[in-house]
């Protein structure tokens, strides 16, 4: 069996006769990426298919929000295009608990459930106690990996199993409610294949959220079908198989490269996970007072044999045959092989057009010093 349901204990303020179990429910439904898009298809043909079980489906979701460089692409969540695929109605964007509870408060009388996966925000304790039933889908073995990133954490941290967990809102912690039901342990490897030809961006990240979001629309469908979420047995185990982990939201500074602590094999799997990565390059171009750190995207990364080479890691060189940078790394027997670069200010290049204007850019001094250092996000 894939799937182990589990009998959990609804703490909520409403009177048994209040529950409406007979009746169809009504979900407010709160997701923004790939992951939650998949649970939101699942349970939209759950509705088609039965809908003695759901009325109705409203998506709450996050603003667009401006992105890239100097701000110049206006990004919409996936979730807004899967709704409209969908036929269901416009999404409510909420960007903060304020607004949640501005904009929903009028809806609640008329809402059973509220269902959240990959919103991205803690959910008012007012609105969480206003609903007869919660649930949260987390793409983890819970309690392994509470947190935004624990898709990101399963991939850095080379696990060979993941899973998704159904639980109970908590009504002021993130994922921590009371688990009703989770997958067995499933194999991280096969959910990574096929591997895609072009493995553009983090393309484990994204193959990975939509393997697991395809699980947790069947997960919740059976949780929902099964009236789990209403059965009022407490878990015996509650998770307490899995080691306690926390998976914190990615920041900006995890995509740095450390030349001291990162093999190749690291920073390719890496790559694979946040898409381009980034490092410092130290610059005094003419007319400058003082050298700087600048940062240099590295876009198209792989593995390569190394060529025995005792520089230091950081240390790159230009392989003009191939037209592609070569760069040591610390305690491996790799190198990385670069075909597509990005120097702080500029467009992405390939890496002849990168070395032809290393000396501009970078000065006489520095420019014949053809090493990327760790450097500090704070410079």
């Amino acid at each position: 069996m894939l799937f182990r349901i589990r009998l959990t204990l609804q703490r909520r303020h409403f009177h048994c006769t209040s529950l409406r179990l007979n009746e169809a429910l009504d979900v407010l439904f709160f997701g923004t990426d790939e992951f939650s898009s998949q649970s939101l298809i699942s349970l939209n043909n759950l509705k088609r298919q039965c809908p003695s079980l759901i009325d109705s489906i409203r998506v709450i979701t996050k603003p667009p929000k401006w992105c890239g460089r100097r701000s110049s692409v206006l990004k919409t969540p996936p979730i807004v295009n899967v709704s409209k695929t969908l036929n269901l109605p416009i999404p409510i964007t909420c960007n903060s608990k304020q607004e949640i509870t501005d904009k929903l408060s009028p809806l609640l009388n008329d809402k059973t459930m509220i269902i959240t996966s990959s919103f991205g925000g803690l959910i008012p304790e007012s609105t969480v106690n206003n609903v007869p039933y919660t649930l949260n889908v987390h793409p983890s073995l819970l309690p392994r990996y509470k947190g935004s990133s624990p898709i990101q954490y399963t991939l850095l941290n080379n696990d060979l199993v993941t899973g998704v967990t159904i639980q109970t809102l908590h009504p002021t912690m993130f994922d921590d409610g009371e688990i009703i039901a989770q997958t067995n342990e499933i194999n991280v490897k096969d959910l990574l294949e096929p591997e895609p030809v072009q493995k553009n961006g983090p393309w484990k990240t994204l193959l990975l959220m939509k393997k697991l979001g395809m699980i947790s629309g069947k997960l919740l469908n059976d949780v929902i079908t099964n009236k789990t979420y209403a059965n009022r047995g407490k878990f015996r185990d509650n998770g307490g198989e899995y080691v306690l982990s926390l998976a914190p939201k990615i920041k900006a500074s995890d995509k740095r490269i450390d030349w001291g602590k990162h093999t190749a094999r690291e920073i390719c799997n890496a790559r694979d996970v946040f898409g381009s990565l980034y490092t410092f390059k130290l610059a005094q171009p003419k007319r400058q007072k003082d050298a700087a750190f600048k940062r240099v995207l590295l876009h198209e990364v792989e593995l390569t044999p190394n060529i025995q080479c005792n520089d230091e890691p950081g240390t790159f060189y230009y392989d003009e045959p191939n037209n592609r940078i070569l760069l040591n790394c610390t305690g491996s027997p790799y190198m990385l092989a670069i075909d597509k670069i990005q120097f702080e200010g500029y467009a992405i290049e390939t890496c002849d057009q990168f070395m032809k204007r290393l000396r501009k850019r970078c000065g006489n001094i520095y420019s014949q010093e053809q090493r990327f250092i760790t450097g500090s996000d704070e410079l």
